[in-house]
Formats: structure tokens, C-alpha cells, sequence
């Protein structure tokens, strides 16, 4: 009750202080009306009444404003024989606006979890409802789309709380796309072939550093660059040693989460020694926004980076600015490199990464469900993520495995003028089959090897998760790397997170995991 009460009370606090605030609004159109305002409690007969009000945390800019010019939307309503009123936030907006039609009682229909853990206080709350016998009765077209690890990462004493979003089929949709990134055109003019090994890999820094790859004539040049949040920059090292900070591996018939493993402090003195030599941007300490890391990437400072298989697209923002200044640039995703110990292996993305809740005062959840599984039914998913097919799109050829848009409806200006995006994709299923030759292969190189995470799903002291990181982990991190603490700072460091909280997460999750 005390933990109703406090999220309750915060709510309510953050209500008052942000009372009228509209900025990042995308649409809204007249008051609030919602399914909970009316319609029938009785399943059988029940019919939609008003529009499903439903609070998105996707924006797009140039988003049409009027009903008239957004074809997508009239397109999906018409088909599923639904209709639904979207209000737009991103950010802090979004959460800021969510928190006060909480506190206001005047909840929207359905809204967007972005974490196991907004479900566990929502649910303490009281804010939102069960799904789990609805998405079986009600959304079976869904269903395939769904990993069983989200459904287990957002139910809660066994209630699902929360209807994941999914993917579409093939290789190309799995959900991994983060990994180690070069440049291969340094590689060529360096003669240097691509790393399998760290080894080999930090051969690759060095001469990136030293080497002038760029052919400048210039001592201008680091190896690696990234961002110094929880280490993520470091990320390919970490699981070169067969772990991921933030993850949960199987030990002794017990979790343990990486931070805390042995492995950790070895992966920390193989950067710790990186640094040392000057192969790392000795700025990465203070970047805390990708678009940092991606600015000295535009100027050819850097040669690798942890990133997403996007960046291999010519189109993208960061190879393509480079193309602009340099015709020769390219970027490679390289599989999971090989560690000392034989250990490869990306960090496994989470499956509990989103997906919609249905308010505790929606009185027939079912039709929400039944709209939601629409998308699921002949992969309509397709119809707000490419547009309508024959207009906007086609199939290369009789597999289905490649999306060719017609003329320019595959640029964002044009496809987000009449609604072709993530806000109408009410319920979100990933498909790629609309990506370049080079994201294709660069799946395929992330995807070769992948390490397991065996939890998860969130506990009541995860909430502290975050904090911790910042307070504790973050600052010694930085610390031992730049060589402003010694590298057994690393064992203080570990015993100081277990004793302010880290211990109560390990427990609570293995006491999850045991059932």
C-alpha cells in the first residue's frame, strides 16, 4: 500500500507542476473520450462507441494534422472497423503527459510500456488491467508475432500486463541490430583485414590510430569513440568476455548479473590498457549523446564504434553525410568478436522492450484487443509501416522478402505527410524486408553469434537499477579507464553496488527465476 500510495502522491506532484504543458504535441482533437466513457460491459455485445483514445510516444514531423490527409488512417480504420484518436508526445513529453492523466483519473484507453518495470508500478497503482486471457481469446493473429520471452518479461505473479510488440518473419526481423561497426575503407587502405579475434581487433585500433588511414598526412585519428553510459561504448569488448553488464547469466545454479562477475574487471583492463596506448577518444568521458560520438564519425576522427546495422546504409544520416565529403566511406558491421577465454557473442536484445497496456477502466478491453490483432491478420501491420501496397510498395518478387518502394514513398518527408510511420502503427510489429543490400548483410553478421540472457522480466528494486549505475558504476568506470583509480577500484566498486542495492536485485530475480 505504501508503494501505491508514494507513485500515487508522485504522480499527483508532477501533475501540478506541469499543469498545461503541451510542448511536443503532435495532434488532438476535441475532449477526451475514451471507451471507458462508454460502451457496454457485456463482452458479447459489446460495440465500439467513441474512438479509442490512444496516448503514443512516437512523433514524426510533418505528420498530417487533418483525418482527410492522412490515408493510412482512414485506410486502417476502415478495414478493421475500428476508429481511434491519437495524441503524440516524445521524450519526457510523453511521460510527462502520461503522469498527468494518471493523476487526473482520466486515463487514455491504451498507452505504451517501454519497460517491465512501468508495469510493475502501474499495476501497483491500480492504472492498468490484466491482457493475458484476452491476447489468447482475442489476438491469435498476434500471437506468432510475439516472443515468449516478452510475454514473460511483462507478466507479473504470472498476469500478463502488457501485449509486446513483434516481428515479422525471416532472418532479417530478428530483433538484434547492435554491434561493432568499421571502417572498411580504412581496412583497405591500411591493407588490414576484418577482425575475428580482440586481438585482432585491437591490432585494427592501433593502426587506425597510428597508421594514418585516412591518408592525410595528420596524426588525427583514434581507433575506437563512444558513449561512457554503463559502458555501452565498450560493449563488444564486455561480450568478448562473455558477458554484458547489465544482463543475467546462469552461475552455480544461481543469476548473476555481468557487473558483478569476475569477467567484468578483465574486460575493464583490456579497455583500461586501450586507452593507455591512445587508442580511444580521450573525449568519450564526457559524451552522453550519440550524436556526439556520430559528429567526430561526419569529421573522420573515428574508425569504430558500437552501433546499429543502419549505419552501413548509404541513406542513413551518418554515412550519407559522409558520402558528401568523402565518396569512398564505408561502414561494416563485423560479427561478434572471439575473447581470450573463446567466449563470442552480441548482448541478446531485450524482448520486453514495448509493447501497449489497456486502462483498468476501459470496460471492454476485448475490442482493443480484437483492434490490436487486426494488425497481426494478414500482416495489415505492413499497411502503416510501408503504406498500401500496389500505391506506396511491392514486393520484389514472388518471396516476399524484399520491399520496393514506388517512386519516392520510401522517403520519410514524403511517407510521413499521409501517415506511413510508427505513431499509426498502433500495434508494432518489426520488418525489415524494406532495408539496403548492406543492412541485410549487416544483420547477418550481428546475428552470427549471440549471447544469452537468462532474465528478463523486472522486480520491485530494479527501480534503483538505473540510479545505481549513475551514481556508483559510471563514475569509477570513466575513473579506472582514464587511469584516475586503479583497476582494483573495480572490486570496491562491485561491493559498494551489492550493498546499496544490487544484492536485493539478485535475490528478487532469483527468486523469480527458481519458479
Amino acid at each position: 500500500m505504501k508503494r501505491i500510495i508514494t507513485f500515487i502522491l508522485s504522480i499527483m506532484v508532477i501533475g501540478l507542476l506541469f499543469t498545461g504543458c503541451q510542448k511536443g504535441k503532435e495532434e488532438t482533437t476535441g475532449d477526451v473520450k475514451s471507451v471507458a466513457d462508454s460502451g457496454s460491459s457485456d463482452g458479447d455485445s459489446a460495440k465500439q462507441k467513441d474512438p479509442f483514445f490512444i496516448l503514443s510516444n512516437q512523433v514524426k514531423p510533418g505528420w498530417p494534422k487533418d483525418i482527410e490527409d492522412d490515408i493510412i488512417k482512414q485506410k486502417i480504420q476502415d478495414s478493421s472497423g475500428y476508429e481511434y484518436r491519437l495524441e503524440m508526445y516524445k521524450g519526457d513529453d510523453y511521460k510527462t503527459k502520461l503522469q498527468l492523466y494518471l493523476a487526473s483519473g482520466k486515463y487514455p484507453d491504451m498507452w505504451y510500456a517501454e519497460n517491465p518495470q512501468q508495469v510493475i508500478e502501474w499495476k501497483e497503482a491500480g492504472v492498468i488491467q490484466p491482457v493475458g486471457d484476452l491476447l489468447q481469446e482475442y489476438g491469435k493473429d498476434l500471437l506468432p508475432y510475439i516472443d515468449e520471452k516478452a510475454i514473460d518479461g511483462f507478466s507479473i505473479d504470472g498476469e500478463l500486463y502488457v501485449i509486446p510488440w513483434g516481428s515479422g518473419k525471416g532472418d532479417i526481423n530478428q530483433p538484434l541490430t547492435q554491434g561493432m561497426i568499421l571502417r572498411k575503407d580504412w581496412l583497405d587502405n591500411l591493407g588490414l583485414e576484418i577482425p575475428t579475434t580482440l586481438e585482432q581487433y585491437h591490432d585494427v585500433l592501433k593502426a587506425f590510430t597510428y597508421d594514418d588511414p585516412d591518408g592525410n598526412n595528420e596524426d588525427d585519428t583514434y581507433g575506437l569513440s563512444g558513449v561512457v553510459n554503463k559502458g555501452s561504448a565498450f560493449k563488444m569488448v564486455f561480450n568478448a568476455y562473455g558477458i554484458d553488464p547489465e544482463q543475467w547469466y546462469e552461475r552455480d545454479g544461481k543469476l548473476v548479473m555481468g557487473l558483478v562477475t569476475p569477467e567484468y574487471k578483465e574486460a575493464v583492463a583490456t579497455i583500461r590498457q586501450w586507452y593507455e596506448e591512445g587508442l580511444i577518444d580521450k573525449e568519450f568521458v564526457v559524451y552522453n549523446k550519440v550524436s556526439e560520438v556520430e559528429k567526430k564519425l561526419v569529421q573522420e576522427k573515428v574508425g569504430s564504434f558500437k552501433g546499429h546495422v543502419w549505419y552501413t546504409d548509404r541513406f542513413w544520416k551518418v554515412e550519407n553525410s559522409l558520402h558528401k565529403t568523402n565518396e569512398d566511406a564505408d561502414f561494416v558491421m563485423v560479427p561478434a568478436l572471439q575473447g581470450p577465454n573463446g567466449e563470442r557473442g552480441y548482448s541478446a536484445p531485450l524482448s520486453a522492450k514495448g509493447g501497449a497496456v489497456i486502462s483498468s477502466e476501459v470496460k471492454n478491453p476485448e475490442l482493443i484487443v480484437d483492434f490490436l490483432n487486426w494488425f497481426g491478420k494478414d500482416e495489415n501491420y505492413l499497411i502503416p509501416h510501408f503504406g498500401i501496397r500496389g500505391e506506396h510498395w511491392n514486393w520484389t518478387d514472388e518471396t516476399e522478402s524484399k520491399v520496393e518502394f514506388i517512386d519516392d514513398w520510401g522517403v520519410s518527408d514524403a511517407k510521413f505527410k499521409v501517415g506511413i510511420g510508427n505513431p499509426n502503427r498502433i500495434h508494432r510489429i518489426e520488418d525489415r524486408r524494406h532495408s539496403s543490400d548492406d543492412v541485410f548483410e549487416a544483420i547477418k553478421n550481428v546475428t552470427k553469434y549471440v549471447l544469452t540472457n537468462e532474465f528478463e522480466g523486472a522486480t520491485p528494486s530494479m527501480a534503483k537499477s538505473s540510479s545505481l549505475f549513475e551514481t556508483i558504476v559510471n563514475p569509477v568506470f570513466s575513473k579506472v579507464v582514464i587511469g584516475e583509480e586503479p583497476l582494483d577500484a573495480i572490486d570496491a566498486m562491485q561491493e559498494r553496488w551489492l550493498s546499496e542495492g544490487g544484492q536485493d536485485i539478485i535475490d528478487e530475480v532469483n527468486a523469480v527465476w527458481k519458479k
